[in-house]
């Protein structure tokens, strides 16, 4: 996956991460790709999209991404990319959304 692909998803699937002032440039996309895994990034922006006041609160989506993934790894849901890299390549989109979802909200909670 390159950066075309992600700004493809982003213009197709994320229509309030569009709103952002500042979008990703190749720079920040590589950097993230230093530090998470492609299918990491789209579950993150997904995250995003589906959070209602995310225009009025943020304006980059590059810091954004970075703020909602050290957030994650504060609360546990993200050790490492090395750990997690095989991990998540076995999974689908669906399948990673889930499992985020289940781990912010656990069942019986």
């Amino acid at each position: 996956m390159n950066f075309n692909d992600l700004q493809l998803f982003i213009n197709e699937n994320c229509l309030n991460v569009r709103k952002l002032k500042t979008q990703l440039t190749d720079k920040n996309f590589d950097e993230l790709m230093k530090k998470f895994t492609y299918e990491e990034v789209i579950s993150q922006l997904m995250s995003m999209e589906n959070y209602k006041p995310l225009s009025s609160k943020y304006t980059s989506v590059y810091l954004t991404l970075l703020k909602w993934f050290q957030l994650d790894e504060k609360k546990g849901f993200r050790s490492s990319k090395t750990e997690s890299v095989e991990k998540v390549k076995a999974m689908d989109a669906p399948e990673l959304l889930k499992n985020k979802f289940l781990k912010e909200h656990p069942v019986g909670s």
